[in-house]
């Protein structure tokens, strides 16, 4: 990466979540190193997949996880590599979709149910995140 590249990458934010530069994937939750709480869904969904202490540490720490450890964690399915992506979601898909839809689409209702959060949990904290973006902190940060 030469000086003017680096410039074009650089952030006022704090350094969490690598850049697209790194040419690797990352995995972060970025927002409480900025001064803000996650929003959208985010540590919602993440305390589900990760489970409380993981979730609580990936949010908290706001620390760059590379494929491997997302996967370990279970934030990811699978790590795949980039050359084998295509052939592996053209065959999960066409698996997938050469079952009957009806139960392809009673089983992910099934399974949405139990381990997606309620829509009044989304909204609350979306609202916690709206608040958030006024707080001093955050306000501070904003270039």
């Amino acid at each position: 990466m030469d000086a003017r590249e680096a410039e074009a990458t650089k952030s006022p934010w704090p350094s969490t979540c690598a850049t697209p530069a790194a040419r690797k994937r990352i995995f972060c939750q970025p927002e409480v190193a900025i001064g803000i709480v996650p929003g959208g869904g985010g540590s919602d969904r993440l305390a589900r997949l990760l489970g409380r202490d993981r979730a609580l540490e990936a949010v908290l720490t706001s620390q760059d996880y590379d494929a491997e450890r997302a996967e370990q964690y279970g934030w990811v399915t699978r790590a795949v590599p980039d050359a084998e992506l295509d052939d592996f979601v053209d065959g999960v898909a066409a698996r997938i979709a050469s079952f009957d839809k009806e139960s392809v689409l009673g089983a992910r209702a099934q399974i949405n149910r139990s381990t997606l959060p309620p829509v009044a949990d989304l909204r609350a904290s979306w609202a916690e995140f709206v608040d958030s973006v006024t707080w001093q902190g955050f306000q501070a940060r904003v270039p």
